[in-house]
């Protein structure tokens, strides 16, 4: 025992940054008064500022981790652990036991500040009180968190606001209360968010989106170009589109309930569906379309050896697609692509195509499950009809449950629509005008996508390319760009198109 003991602090909060406790340097001053008035000296101190100790806490307590590997190894050099309240310490039963037997391996007693009591481990009393204020304190913390979730849970139905402001909003609050009123849109960050969601349904590629906001000086609330990552939250983000979700951790932003928010919307809803459609299609996710400058490229492919053909220009000729495994075939380029395009604008232009693809993805589980909640909601509204013929009901509840299932009628519509689409022909089928000028005026990671889709073994059929049948042009082109000549190596590899 040393003439004049040494106490160590340990001092941590949970919130530094709303005062909803007391800060580490002011449990700082209380331990020191309390060392001064017992005449031990104040040693250094532990601290963990800002960080939970519950046992719903992400973050790491450094400090914490520190006390007890420097009690594990002898190095904790004092004789009382000063606390300014036991819940400082942990609010863990579990960590509280395996602290309380490395304290009194190294004959170290515990001060709370708040009780003003002494406590040695080595004392079964001591020991016994000490455990049951982690109990209580573990049992606090499970309550006010069963609290908080709750009352997430019941602002995420009302729409209310979560968390911090996304780009392209900001908050208002009362200036005498400082309560949260409203979530208002920020106008010039709400014209990049209609952009990308604009450009991503045009169907831009997000790199190349990217690219373009960088070079026009776009950047983060924090001054850093938006990233592809950032820019791909941003497109997938509910609460542009006037949505508030609420999932659970575990859930890790994934899932759960979506309800309709308070706040305006910067894009439509059904945009954003469309949106969510063309970034959750696999080839997009597979087959990187959006790094590609031409029509074919990777898309054709070698009727002699199977390889896919890609672009190249040698010398002073133009383009051609060649043979990737450099077997000898080779096209040319501005000819081949404008087959394709014929080819394309043909089939998109058929009357039976839209209903016989629709056909073909009816059959998907989550189709049916679409349209088995569409003729619940359906049939609700005939019953709400009804009830309110017969006076059951009054006009204001009916008019609530209307304008609800009305709007979940639509949104379900709408996903009826994207599932039996595919995502990179939902712009083109069944939107009336002219089909080749819009695929002409399409990026060309749009007009790959189609090319993709339309040009494969379940549609049209797989683009290949043959060996050149003759050197001599037709009497209709009468020049070495035949077209015919060209379409004459062409063959179309199906299986089951319609």
């Amino acid at each position: 025992m040393r003439d004049t003991e040494i106490m160590r602090p340990y001092l941590r909060v949970s919130d530094n940054q709303r005062g909803k406790s007391e800060s580490v340097n002011e449990q700082f001053a209380e331990l020191g008064e309390d060392a001064d008035t017992r005449g031990w000296h104040l040693g250094e101190s532990y601290a963990d500022d800002g960080i939970s100790a519950s046992r719903y806490a992400a973050k790491v307590r450094g400090d914490f981790a520190k006390l007890l590997a420097d009690l594990r190894a002898g190095r904790f050099e004092a004789d009382i652990l000063g606390l300014w309240e036991l819940s400082r310490f942990s609010r863990k039963v579990g960590e509280w036991d395996a602290a309380l037997a490395l304290l009194e391996a190294a004959n170290v007693r515990v001060w709370v500040s708040d009780v003003g009591k002494l406590y040695d481990p080595s004392n079964a009393d001591d020991r016994a009180t000490l455990l049951t204020g982690a109990v209580r304190a573990e049992y606090e913390s499970a309550q006010t968190s069963r609290r908080v979730k709750r009352t997430v849970r019941q602002k995420a139905r009302a729409g209310w606001m979560h968390g911090r402001a996304p780009f392209g909003y900001r908050r208002e609050y009362d200036p005498q209360t400082g309560e949260l009123l409203r979530q208002v849109i920020v106008p010039e960050e709400a014209e990049i968010i209609q952009t990308i969601f604009d450009r991503l349904e045009a169907g831009d590629s997000l790199r190349r989106i990217t690219i373009d906001l960088e070079a026009a000086g776009v950047r983060s609330r924090a001054g850093r170009p938006l990233s592809e990552q950032v820019v791909r939250g941003m497109a997938t983000r509910d609460s542009y589109a006037g949505r508030r979700r609420h999932s659970t951790r575990a859930a890790r932003g994934k899932g759960g309930q979506v309800y309709e928010a308070v706040w305006p919307e910067i894009v439509k809803p059904a945009q954003f569906d469309t949106v969510q459609a063309i970034l959750s299609n696999p080839a997009r996710r597979v087959n990187r379309d959006g790094q590609g400058r031409h029509l074919l490229s990777m898309i054709a492919a070698c009727d002699r050896c199977d390889a896919p053909m890609t672009s190249s220009k040698r010398g002073g000729e133009p383009p051609h697609y060649r043979c990737h495994a450099n077997c000898g075939i080779q096209v040319n380029e501005e000819l081949l692509d404008r087959i394709a395009l014929d080819v394309m604008v043909g089939y998109l232009s058929r009357e039976d195509v839209y209903r016989e693809l629709t056909r073909k993805r009816g059959d998907s589980p989550e189709v049916k499950q679409v349209q088995a909640r569409l003729a619940v909601v359906r049939r609700n509204l005939v019953d709400l009809e009804n009830e309110l013929a017969a006076e059951l009901i009054t006009p204001k509840m009916a008019g609530a449950a209307e304008r609800k299932w009305l709007a979940e009628v639509e949104s379900l519509e709408q996903r009826e629509r994207e599932l039996l689409t595919p995502p990179a022909l939902a712009a083109f089928l069944g939107a009336g005008g002219d089909i080749r000028a819009r695929l002409e005026a399409a990026p060309m990671p749009a007009r790959r996508a189609v090319a993709r889709e339309v040009l494969s073994p379940g549609l049209v059929g797989q683009l290949r390319v043959g060996r050149v049948k003759t050197n001599r042009w037709c009497d209709e082109c009468r020049k070495p760009t035949c077209r015919h000549r060209v379409a004459d190596r062409l063959t179309w590899h199906r299986e089951g198109a319609i």
